[in-house]
């Protein structure tokens, strides 16, 4: 390979993302690269070791159990790394395109990486999630989807909701609908969305347990967390007969609407 070749960033771009078995040669964008290849076997030659190293990432892939949430967090970084490119102006659209695929390709590599040197690591008890951690998160949550807005399902949608039923703490209010929310807290989940009769919006959050819990009630707590000045949560669990539940109560309120919520009064005793 020539030193002209090793100092032309753009061949060295197009080499990295230049996918192993593909036709990615054939696309326009990489017509430089092809001719390129063609009266010089010193980068042919390197081709084929990135494109054998690829392979290799490839099978760790396939042979070693994503570890749980990773994918999750590298889609989050893809989606970050594409917002940030469709943010720049578009100078050299060949360029921002491989830097995209390079994006990916380097993701692909992170995840080979972690997967590989955690197969190696001695199996550790699941850290504990502390109770500020698990109001936090799902407070967030929450505070998204009141800006969302998102629309869910009526209760009759599905007939799987026996894994996440509805605390009986609480009171019936009319017009639930239900989202999946799987994912929030390290477990698949169901949010169910309230509104009371003053127009004062809720969520109770249904997680399968997927890691150890600190000491929680077995039932809504007398009185809940204040969040914000205006919202407030609540965290407690039950036994289930396949794992526990965790249920998380975040309410567009105080004290006051969230004890409107509790179908027996739990308020503390003088």
């Amino acid at each position: 390979m020539t030193d002209e070749s090793l100092r032309d960033p753009r061949l060295i771009e197009a080499i990295e993302v230049c996918r192993p078995q593909s036709d990615d040669l054939s696309q326009p964008e990489l017509a430089f690269l092809a001719i390129q290849l063609a009266g010089n076997p010193e980068l042919k030659e390197v081709l084929g070791r990135v494109q054998k190293t690829d392979m290799a990432i490839g099978r760790a892939l396939r042979d070693v159990p994503m570890p749980e949430g990773l994918a999750d967090r590298l889609l989050v970084r893809l989606a970050e790394a594409h917002q940030i490119e469709a943010t720049k102006a578009p100078a050299d659209i060949p360029v921002r395109r491989f830097r995209r695929r390079s994006v990916s390709v380097g993701l692909v590599a992170i995840a080979a990486a972690a997967a590989i040197l955690l197969a190696f690591l001695p199996s550790r008890r699941p850290r504990v999630l502390s109770l500020a951690e698990i109001q936090a998160k799902a407070m967030a949550r929450f505070q998204a989807d009141l800006d969302q807005k998102p629309v869910g399902h009526p209760l009759s949608a599905s007939a799987s909701l026996g894994a996440f039923p509805m605390s009986a703490d609480l009171v019936a209010t009319v017009g639930v609908r239900w989202r999946d929310v799987s994912g929030l807290l390290g477990g698949k989940a169901v949010a169910y969305d309230l509104t009371l009769p003053n127009g004062t919006r809720a969520t109770l959050y249904v997680v399968r347990l997927q890691s150890e819990l600190p000491s929680l009630p077995s039932g809504p707590p007398p009185t809940p967390t204040p969040m914000t000045q205006q919202r407030s949560i609540a965290v407690w669990k039950k036994a289930a007969p396949k794992g526990g539940l965790l249920y998380v109560l975040a309410v567009d309120g105080g004290t006051s609407s969230y004890r409107s919520l509790l179908r027996v009064s739990r308020m503390p005793v003088a």
